[in-house]
């Protein structure tokens, strides 16, 4: 965190893995190496309360092309639970909250 006054804009990242396990008897699950970024700020309302935002990008990084989870025995050909064809499955998210300090 970085203090300034009220306000405590923040970095964080992640490297991890992230394991995908369908439901489907047929389908096998599969690790893939995963990472996130994310930027906010608190803002300090009092000494022990605060408001907190953040926003934050994540990707699944597979192979380029790839179909994870695909089987053709599903009717129409359509088997296929997740999809990409840049080898990075993207998702972003947005968060607001309080925080309480004792």
């Amino acid at each position: 965190m970085f203090r300034e006054e009220r306000f405590s804009p923040f970095l964080s990242l992640t490297v991890g893995a992230t394991r995908i396990s369908p439901e489907a008897s047929d389908i096998s699950s599969e690790t893939y190496f995963s990472a996130s970024l994310g930027l906010g700020v608190r803002y300090e309302l009092s000494s022990s309360v605060g408001l907190r935002l953040e926003g934050r990008a994540s990707g699944m990084f597979g192979k380029s092309n790839s179909l994870v989870f695909c089987d053709r025995s599903f009717p129409g050909d359509e088997g296929c639970f997740l999809g990409g064809d840049r080898g990075i499955i993207p998702q972003f998210e947005a968060l607001a909250g309080l925080t309480f300090r004792f």
